[in-house]
Parts: structure tokens; C-alpha cells; sequence
């Protein structure tokens, strides 16, 4: 079983602040049928990329600084708020508890080791893998759905 576990639902309420109940209950369920998950850590937002549907999950609202510096940004001022900019991955703020986003993501996946550490010993999860964002692609933002953006059509540079 694949299974998203969305950074911006567990860590949602604030920095360090874990919720797992959700998870907990569906690797119980994966483990009480003999079924294998497969976890897929997802550190961006859900809902306004190419076949998202009517997802909706954002980021936690905490993970981005007040004046977006922290989104990719394009030459109009466009945002987009799907995952934080590379540019800021080592950039620490008070917003995330005083972490970067690069040492917010390894905590969160370091607690999620220690938490499914049984599931992960039993054979229950048998993967995790580290998501590379929107449509499963490790890339910078070009277009933008939301902003009527069609295929095939040209995208533009964010920074």
C-alpha cells in the first residue's frame, strides 16, 4: 500500500508538535490484513497541481516566513506555495522553531523512525522514500494550474 504522509498534516498544529493517529491507524490496519506499505514522506502541499483533484493539503502554516520570502517567487510576484524555495533550505527562522527547512525535514523524518520503528523492524513498512514534490517531480515551479496554465503551454522561471 502507498501511503502519502503529508509533513503538512502531522506537524500541522506547530514546529516539533507531531500527530500521527491518523497513520498509526492505517499501518494497524496494513499490518492486521499482512499488507506491506510503502510511506512516501511528502514535504509539499497538495491541491493546486496537474492531477491533485480536490486534494487539499496545504504546508503547515507555520513553515514559511510572514513576508513568503521562503516560496518560489516568478517576474510577476506570482507565489507558489506548494513547497518552500531551495533557496531558503538553510535558512532558519523563528517561524520553524528556529530550523531550517532542510533540518525540518530530517527531524520529521527522524521521528517518523522512531515512531513506526516496530512497523519498519516487523516488515510492515518496507519503504520509505523521500517525495520530490508536486506530481512526484523534483523540479523548479514553472507553471501554475490555478493561474490557468494549460498543457502543453510555456511556464516561467521562479526563483
Amino acid at each position: 500500500v502507498l501511503i502519502d504522509v503529508w509533513w503538512g498534516v502531522v506537524e500541522r498544529a506547530a514546529p516539533r508538535s507531531y500527530a500521527w493517529d491518523g497513520y498509526v491507524e492505517l499501518i494497524g490496519m496494513c499490518r492486521a490484513r499482512g499488507l506491506e506499505a510503502h510511506c512516501v514522506l511528502s514535504f509539499h502541499a497538495c491541491g493546486s497541481s496537474v492531477g491533485d483533484g480536490g486534494c487539499a493539503i496545504p504546508l503547515p502554516p507555520w513553515a514559511a516566513a510572514a513576508n513568503g520570502d521562503d516560496y518560489f517567487t516568478d517576474a510577476r510576484g506570482g507565489q507558489s506555495r506548494e513547497y518552500l524555495s531551495l533557496w531558503s533550505d538553510e535558512t532558519r527562522a523563528r517561524c520553524r522553531g528556529d530550523r531550517s527547512p532542510s533540518e525540518c525535514y530530517g527531524e520529521f523524518a527522524e521521528r517518523f523512525a522512531e515512531r513506526f520503528a516496530d512497523d519498519i523492524r516487523d516488515g510492515v513498512i518496507t519503504q520509505v522514500i523521500v517525495g520530490l514534490g508536486p506530481c512526484g517531480e523534483l523540479r523548479y515551479p514553472s507553471y501554475c494550474a490555478r493561474r490557468r496554465w494549460g498543457f502543453p503551454g510555456a511556464g516561467a522561471l521562479q526563483c
